[in-house]
């Protein structure tokens, strides 16, 4: 399971989970801000930087409407973990988008909103995690993420709601932006 290419991260010994461009940079943000932090894993705080780092995404500026900023979050993440520079460049050597990513460095939970994003994009009839779905995984998991949103005054079932109808109204294009 250690060094799966990053469209299909193996987690459940099926093959893997197939992403989207838009996913995959989400999932290499998620890391990159892990490796800034120093941490030597990815949780769900570092998925939450990650789908924010998505910059111009219809879901971005719905977490920006109620308050929930990259910066924000990071700086909320660092009065909890702090950062750890004696770990920032170790294990992290290779990190770069084209490469392989180590899927143990993932929490249990991250690995949960992965696996539970694909059922997501399952059930919408996607052949692709895409972005969205890692939110929409995210705010069904209890997990730092969530928490660090519901501290952020965050209504999270309206939230769903909202990428949910757009997601369902087809609003998305690949990139996860809204498409009138």
């Amino acid at each position: 399971e250690k060094g799966v290419i990053l469209p299909f991260l193996s987690l459940k010994g099926n093959g893997g989970v197939l992403t989207s461009e838009n996913a995959k940079k989400v999932l290499f943000n998620a890391f990159s801000a892990s490796k800034d932090l120093g941490h030597s894993y990815v949780g769900s705080e570092h998925l939450l930087l990650g789908i924010l780092s998505n910059d111009g995404s219809f879901f971005v500026s719905e977490l920006n409407k109620r308050g929930v900023y990259y910066k924000i979050i990071k700086k909320r993440i660092i009065s909890i973990s702090g950062v750890q520079s004696e770990t920032r460049n170790e294990n992290w050597e290779n990190l770069e988008l084209k490469c392989c990513v180590d899927v143990e460095k993932m929490t249990p939970k991250c690995k949960a909103i992965i696996i539970k994003a694909e059922a997501i994009s399952h059930n919408r009839g996607c052949e692709k995690v895409e972005a969205e779905h890692l939110l929409m995984a995210l705010l069904k998991e209890e997990c730092v993420g969530l928490k660090l949103l519901c501290a952020s005054g965050v209504d999270i079932l309206e939230l769903y709601r909202c990428i949910e109808s757009m997601a369902e109204k087809g609003y998305f294009n690949r990139g996860g932006a809204p498409t009138p």
